[in-house]
């Protein structure tokens, strides 16, 4: 131990916040539905309601185009998968700025009961996906197109 006199001391509290804070960032970075280092989250927000006979699933995604989601159930899980694109683009005289942000997401909720996905139905307005799902039992995997 005497070769090693750090280990008989206490450890200082800026390296234990230190490890502390290191620790806290990669649990952030590793945690399903969070947003990456250095891009936003484009996990979208669910609602789910159900009443006598209908399951209504919205889902927020704000500047996601129709044509770039994709849905589908299979053993009374929903999934809801896509990607966001966008570009700016300004040029000037002697100035010239392209940005360029994509984004894929998967997410995938257990319904509370089976639905008949042969009679759903799917619409999009305003960045806002609805589903109306009519509750079933033995209903089967079914991919879903948006109106």
């Amino acid at each position: 131990m005497n070769l090693m006199p750090w280990r008989q001391q206490s450890v200082p509290s800026t390296v234990t916040s230190l490890q502390q804070e290191i620790n806290r960032m990669f649990e952030d970075f590793f945690s399903p539905g969070q947003p990456r280092f250095g891009e936003s989250s484009v996990m979208p927000a669910l609602d789910i309601k159900e009443d006598d006979k209908y399951l209504t699933v919205t889902a927020e995604l704000p500047g996601v185009d129709r044509k770039d989601v994709q849905i589908s159930v299979h053993d009374n899980v929903l999934t809801l998968k896509g990607e966001k694109r966008s570009e700016t683009r300004e040029e000037k005289d002697n100035y010239h700025f392209v940005e360029r942000k994509y984004g894929s997401f998967s997410r995938s909720v257990m319904l509370p009961g089976e639905v008949d996905s042969d009679h759903a139905e799917a619409t999009m307005n305003n960045g806002v996906l609805t589903l109306r799902l009519p509750t079933n039992r033995g209903a089967g995997a079914k991919s879903i197109s948006i109106k």
